[in-house]
């Protein structure tokens, strides 16, 4: 579930050239040069999923907050016998974001958080952002 963008692909002895292409092209819209990490926490402000991070085996699309992917009247799809009877309206529980507001407060990890304070569960990706 990505945004509209594009892949470029080049061999290694154009990759600099490329780049200094691309730098100097963007200069009048704003372009800035962004780290690997940009995506992640980018992602995560949108509420973009992350595949083994965010969402694994263990959730179903309903729980992952995927469930607009699913096209049920699909004649086959792998998984489709795994979701008959799964639905938004009957999960149980849903991947939820979780702002901290104050800056003292630091998440980090796989730590468990406690969900109506009886049944811990798992957290997911973190990001720290001022």
């Amino acid at each position: 579930m990505g945004e509209l963008g594009w892949e470029i692909y080049t061999t290694a002895d154009l990759g600099a050239r490329l780049r200094d292409t691309l730098w100097e092209a963007g200069q009048e819209l704003g372009v800035i040069a962004a780290g690997r990490s940009a995506f992640n926490s980018l992602r995560l402000e949108k509420g973009y999923r992350s595949w083994g991070d965010d969402v694994t085996t263990e959730h179903n699309p309903y729980e992952a907050g995927l469930g607009f992917a699913v096209r049920r009247n699909k004649e086959h799809f792998t998984g489709k016998s795994a979701l008959e009877g799964i639905s938004d309206e009957t999960v149980t529980r849903r991947l939820t974001p979780l702002a901290v507001q104050n800056q003292q407060s630091v998440v980090m990890g796989h730590h468990r958080l406690p969900h109506r304070p009886v049944r811990p569960s798992p957290r997911a990706s973190d990001i720290f952002r001022r």
